[in-house]
């Protein structure tokens, strides 16, 4: 096989790859149950907004970011993403619009469900 013949193959095969990526990290539920990630304190527990975002983290986050957020297709969040995202609103635009292989979660969930989210990621994780 010539080079020229193995260039479209190798292309195939990388636009392959990333369209499996982006199935398995795109919308739609995740498998993890809420008793796979990481549990909210007392305190915590009584804040329905953290509740819920524990709950949207579990069903559409963890296949990519894991269930601890220590990362995997998708970059660990774990204490670091306050400090990624000094700016609550830019880690809000972040979840709801998507930005390279992130996808946007606007269609799917609820701006209360993304600011739930975001609030979990970044007080819980």
């Amino acid at each position: 096989m010539s080079s020229g013949t193995r260039r479209p193959a190798r292309l195939a095969l990388a636009l392959l790859s990333i369209a499996v990526v982006a199935a398995g990290c795109g919308g739609g539920g995740g498998s993890s149950s809420t008793a796979d990630v990481p549990q909210l304190s007392a305190k915590q527990a009584k804040d329905p907004a953290l509740v819920q975002g524990r709950k949207v983290w579990a069903a559409n986050c963890t296949r990519c970011h894991g269930l601890d957020g220590q990362g995997g297709v998708g970059p660990k969040l774990a204490g670091e993403v306050a400090g990624d995202f000094p700016a609550v609103a830019d880690q809000i635009a972040l979840v709801a619009n998507g930005k390279g292989i992130m996808p946007a979660w606007k269609s799917d969930l609820t701006p209360a469900q993304i600011r739930d989210v975001v609030r979990y990621t970044r007080e819980v994780l």
